[in-house]
């Protein structure tokens, strides 16, 4: 009885951990984490493929100011966390993370705000706050 809870246990186990390795993040948070991913590295190459239009110059200026600044500060840092969903529509959705900012000796952590668009089926970038 014993071998076989522990079968049972360790089957449950690794069912979890194969959804969790899936990547239980949706189209939305995957977009936020690859644009943060961006401004993390330092490398506006690309960032206009997950921006609307509207918002792609303003991101690319961003990033590219923050690279040059970025790259003399050895103490430079950019980490976001706990992605959240909120607001959802249709065509339009918020994604609210955790933000640790250090830039120009300047620290920040608090909440941010993503705002996200769907154009052609696919979500964008669509401002940050």
């Amino acid at each position: 009885m014993k071998k076989r809870f522990s079968l049972l246990l360790a089957l449950v186990l690794v069912f979890t951990a194969s959804l969790t390795a899936c990547g239980g993040d949706n189209e939305q948070v995957k977009v936020a984490k690859a644009f943060n991913a961006k401004i993390a590295e330092m490398k506006a190459d690309g960032i206009e493929e997950l921006c609307t239009e509207e918002f792609a110059p303003e991101a690319a200026m961003v990033v590219g100011m923050m690279a040059m600044v970025g790259a003399a500060d050895e103490e430079f840092v950019y980490e976001a966390s706990d992605y959240k969903v909120e607001d959802e529509k249709e065509d339009t959705a918020t994604v609210t993370f955790t933000l640790k900012a250090k830039l120009a000796g300047e620290e920040n952590e608090g909440p941010a705000k993503m705002m996200l668009k769907k154009v052609d089926g696919k979500w964008l970038v669509d401002g940050m706050e």
